[in-house]
């Protein structure tokens, strides 16, 4: 009778077993096919990002604003989905006003920058994956206001900043991941603004310092939206 309910005990546990088994295997093969960046994995690439948009008041005023961004990075991983490394920036701006009376005025900026920055991946599916980056950069920016053509105002701008951004990726091979982000989710900042207003004849008039720190935590929607792409040469061996 014993003996009986022994192998009644052990039947009940093959048919337990033969179910589990098929199901540790599919999770297995799932983990072992998804997207990682393995340690020593060297990391190449970066993002483009734009903003454009057209607004016309009731009163007649028309605006066109245009912001571009071009961050190339070089980084290794120092630890599986875990990458550190260099970042830097080129970018511009323009903001075109057209006056229901006819009059003109123009906003333009460019910036030139370079950091750090700190990613981590965390795998969503197979080929994709979700990421959170932290950077620390300082910049430099150079802008100019003008009316009906004439430029009445020059700016001179340094910062540093921490920023954080978030994004997805997908492996389109073993090397070239795809992704798209928003950057400038949070972070803050310290800057120093030096100013000075134009006569017409280009004469500076005036000048105007300032020393600034702000912090933001950006979910209204006006974050630079970027599309990019990475290069990963796996570590050798």
């Amino acid at each position: 009778m014993q003996r009986s309910n022994r192998l009644m005990v052990l039947f009940i546990k093959l048919k337990i077993m033969k179910r589990i088994l098929p199901v540790l295997a599919c999770i297995i093969i799932v983990q072992l096919t998804q997207a990682q960046v393995q340690k020593g994995s060297l990391f190449l690439g970066g993002s483009i990002g734009i903003t454009k948009s057209n607004g016309e008041g009731g009163n007649g005023d028309k605006s066109n604003v245009f912001n571009w961004n071009i961050s190339p990075q070089i980084g290794k991983a120092i630890d599986q989905n875990k990458v550190v490394g260099l970042q830097f920036s080129l970018g511009g701006n323009t903001n075109e006003n057209t006056y229901a009376g006819g009059s003109t005025g123009k906003n333009e900026g460019k910036q030139l920058g370079v950091g750090l920055f700190y990613r981590q991946y965390f795998p969503i599916y197979k080929k994709w994956m979700f990421y959170g980056q932290a950077n620390a950069n300082l910049n430099f920016f150079n802008s100019s206001s003008s009316a009906q053509g004439i430029k009445n105002q020059q700016s001179k701008v340094t910062s540093g900043a921490l920023t954080a951004s978030l994004g997805i990726t997908y492996q389109v091979s073993k090397r070239l991941w795809l992704e798209a982000g928003l950057s400038n989710l949070a972070g803050i900042e310290y800057s120093h603004q030096k100013s000075e207003t134009l006569s017409s004849a280009g004469v500076v008039t005036s000048t105007f310092k300032n020393n600034s720190v702000s912090a933001n935590f950006n979910l209204n929607g006006s974050n630079n939206f970027a599309f990019g792409f990475r290069w990963i040469i796996p570590a050798k061996g």
